[in-house]
């Protein structure tokens, strides 16, 4: 973009944010300041686009894994608990059967 042209999108960003302050209409901002409305919509347009696509960086935060530990709530009021990591719902059937023969 050329000098001119960025001065004169910096110049148009800042009406724009005038406006948008002001509480005035579009066209009450720009009759009042000898404006014209068609080029207004023309740089808030162009404006928007160019902020549309510009690149953002993103982070990308690692979340922990869901845990999905079993739980088996035994007679007694004993609580065993196999980490999803560690055990399946098959090794907690067998685990069960096990308890109930002892």
């Amino acid at each position: 973009m050329s000098e001119e042209l960025l001065s004169t999108a910096e110049k148009w960003v800042e009406i724009l944010k005038r406006q948008r302050s002001s509480g005035e209409s579009v066209k009450g901002y720009c009759l009042e300041r000898g404006l014209q409305e068609h080029q207004y919509y023309y740089w808030r347009r162009k404006l928007a686009k160019a902020e549309s696509s510009a690149f953002t960086e993103l982070t990308v935060i690692p979340q922990p894994a869901a845990s999905c530990n079993i739980v088996l709530t035994l007679p007694g009021g004993y609580k065993l608990e196999i980490p999803s990591s560690r055990g399946s719902v098959e090794q907690a059937k067998e685990l069960v059967k096990f308890l109930e023969a002892a």
